[in-house]
């Protein structure tokens, strides 16, 4: 089951990246599960952003302390 959910959010991270769309805000708090159906689903879009081209990066500090990608120290 833990494979499974660990395959589902790698699959939407690509999907949504695919999409061109940033989460920005992804966390443990903003990715639930039903245990029942076994389907996870990633939540609040509220921080998401829509990217023009392949290679354009967000700029600036976007997320939540703790939880952004190393290089947001470097590039922010």
């Amino acid at each position: 089951m833990v494979a499974n959910f660990g395959r589902q959010l790698l699959e939407a991270v690509q999907f949504m990246h695919g999409q061109r769309v940033a989460h920005c805000d992804l966390k443990p708090k903003n990715v639930v599960a039903d245990l029942h159906t076994h389907q996870l689903s990633i939540i609040d879009y509220d921080l998401a952003m829509f990217v023009d081209g392949r290679n354009e990066m967000v700029r600036g500090y976007v997320g939540t302390d703790g939880f952004t990608a190393p290089e947001v120290g470097i590039l922010g």
